[in-house]
């Protein structure tokens, strides 16, 4: 990607628009050349496979994949045969290699599927909830009317050895989605991966604009840029299943509301809720982003049937003619109620992108005013009550992780970390520690302060901190500041009172060194993170255990942890994220500062400190 960005950035708007076109006509060339060995081609496939696949210009897509040197070269193969549900997959050798076994064989799953099928017929009940049942009944007979789905059938009729798998529905709004669930009927347990596939998340899109800014900043221009999505209709229903698939895997019971009883009808494509489905899938929008990417120099990503497009202001229309071209003649078919222009403002997997600055390096990213909205509520509504049940608090907890992620500041952390323990422990009554992690989160929530993606920073400033602990010495802290020039700014040194280390120092304990090297971070950020707004704040520790609990954001050690909190919101509140790193300490500067009670150092005198404030605030709030 960063390839096409810079052959973008380094290309004349008038130029890219005429290489892509000329491109597309290529294409469109290459289609009709093909067309008889296209029609050859689905003449062998089995009547349910051609439908599925009409209007699809597979050996287009292969050669195109080809010319784009995707390592993928068997997918247009095994996407015309259909893809199994059950078995080992095959590797695509695009993505990265990761082994799964199988819980049980192909002849396992195949020899219990008798008692499985009448097990399952007894658990598709009404969900509780009559709206829902009927939503699901009905999202279910669409398919039908579209041609996914084939039924209903009688359970006498299937077929000896083959699998049934319920249907239940999951809320999403103002509709309902269907989810196959393969895992119950153990068609996803005989299933063997030996690679991982991957998606492009909001990180990849966030990297993608910092990298066309940065192109533009080196070359001295100022572009503007606009952001669109393409989601596929129906994604997973444009991709058949295998022939025996089909005949062994596709069956699903579903609730008949009207009937009061299960029904059950055959799936021709991939379901919603199969293992083997998801990896077929993504290697299918993998090759498309790829031939995209590589063939017409599109600076995009690909997040399951989600196409991002990232261009210039002015080469915004062309580029949106150029990828409706790209679907229109590989033959994939797009939600035409989901398709907006190109715009500064892009909603696009839960969080909205703000390029209004790029021109000046600057964007946004944060959580969409939807999502904020029906988080806080969600919130409040379990903050009234005072209870959380294990099965509420899990869904909970993922859509905060993802929502908290998009923000700036490392807090959300520790209080998701309460939020776990309370899940874990089992109980839904939730205690005070919960209460406060919850009330946190939602101010978090609703402040939405968003990420900023820059292409400059002003400046960089490297701190060095380090603590000593001597019982029958000297015990201190200590710590420097460095402008980008290597030049000293600031400095402390501060020996510890015998009182104070007494009054914090438990019974048990026969060493605090740790809790005086957060103490040391903590008063350099409490020094230096206001000065050093905007710029990248590199701080330096000879303590692997500091950095290891500031990297988790929180320590076993109690009052470590508590000092990790204070210095978490001394970042947010002066939006100055830190990198920690470790120095050994014979090249850490404020190790003699630590170690005595240093005034003069440099020429400079010490800034004063009070250790004993600082910890009382941070571990005694």
């Amino acid at each position: 990607m960063n390839e096409v960005v810079q052959y973008c950035a380094h290309s004349t708007p008038g130029d890219l628009a005429r290489e892509r076109t000329e491109e597309i006509k290529r294409w469109i060339h290459l289609s009709s050349s093909l067309s008889e060995a296209e029609r050859h081609l689905k003449e062998n496939m089995s009547s349910r496979r051609k439908q599925v696949l009409h209007g699809k210009n597979l050996l287009l897509f292969k050669t195109l994949m080809e010319d784009a040197m995707h390592r993928d070269s068997d997918l247009v193969d095994q996407l015309a045969s259909g893809f199994d549900l059950t078995g080992g997959l095959p590797e695509s050798q695009v993505f990265a290699r990761k082994m799964r076994p199988a819980a049980m064989s192909r002849v396992e799953l195949r020899r219990i599927s008798g008692l499985c099928r009448q097990n399952m017929l007894q658990t598709v009940v009404s969900s509780g909830d009559p709206k829902l049942d009927s939503q699901l009944y009905a999202a279910t007979m669409k398919e039908v009317s579209k041609g996914f789905l084939i039924g209903p059938i009688e359970p006498a009729d299937l077929p000896e050895g083959s699998t049934l798998t319920r249907r239940f529905g999951v809320k999403q709004k103002s509709k309902t989605r269907p989810i196959d669930d393969y895992k119950a009927s153990f068609v996803n347990s005989s299933v063997s991966q030996t690679e991982t596939a991957t998606v492009h998340t909001v990180d990849h899109i966030a990297s993608l604009v910092a990298c066309i800014m940065r192109a533009s900043d080196e070359l001295g221009t100022s572009e503007s840029l606009s952001a669109k999505t393409w989601d596929l209709a129906d994604a997973y229903k444009q991709i058949p299943l295998s022939d025996h698939a089909f005949d062994n895997d596709g069956f699903l019971a579903v609730y008949n509301p009207s009937e009061k009883r299960a029904e059950i009808f055959q799936q021709k494509v991939l379901p919603f809720g199969s293992v083997a489905s998801v990896t077929a899938f993504l290697r299918v929008a993998h090759g498309i982003w790829k031939v995209g990417a590589r063939l017409l120099r599109l600076m995009w990503t690909s997040y399951f049937d989600d196409f991002l497009s990232v261009t210039t202001s002015e080469t915004s229309r062309h580029t949106d003619l150029i990828i409706s071209s790209l679907f229109s003649i590989l033959g994939w078919k797009l939600s035409e109620d989901k398709l907006i222009d190109y715009h500064t403002m892009c909603k696009v997997l839960g969080v909205e992108f703000d390029l209004r600055m790029s021109g000046q390096g600057l964007a946004a990213v944060a959580n969409t005013q939807d999502r904020v909205k029906e988080l806080c509520e969600e919130l409040d509504s379990i903050l009234l009550s005072g209870s959380l049940r294990r099965a509420e608090g899990e869904r909970l907890r993922g859509r905060l992780q993802f929502a908290s992620g998009q923000l700036f500041g490392r807090s959300a952390r520790n209080r998701m970390r309460t939020l776990s323990k309370h899940i874990s422990c089992g109980r839904a009554a939730l205690c005070d520690d919960t209460l406060l992690a919850l009330c946190e989160l939602r101010e978090q929530i609703s402040l939405n302060i968003p990420r900023l993606i820059s292409v400059k920073m002003s400046d960089r400033v490297h701190i060095y901190v380090d603590a000593s602990y001597d019982p029958e010495g000297c015990s201190g802290v200590g710590g420097v500041l460095y402008d980008s020039a290597g030049q000293t700014c600031f400095f402390f040194s501060q020996e510890l009172s015998c009182d104070f280390l007494f009054s914090v120092k438990k019974a048990e304990q026969k060493n605090m060194i740790q809790e005086l090297e957060m103490l040391a971070l903590l008063i350099a950020a409490e020094l230096w993170l206001p000065v050093a707004e905007g710029k990248r704040v590199v701080i330096f520790s000879d303590s692997e255990s500091v950095r290891g609990s500031f990297l988790k954001s929180w320590s076993q050690n109690d009052a470590s942890s508590q000092l990790l909190k204070k210095i978490f919101s001394l970042e947010e509140k002066s939006c100055c994220q830190i990198w920690l790193e470790r120095v050994p300490s014979q090249s850490n500067p404020s190790d003699q500062l630590s170690r005595s009670f240093v005034t003069m150092w440099n020429g400079m005198t010490s800034t004063r400190v009070d250790p004993s404030r600082t910890w009382e605030q941070a571990a005694f709030p």
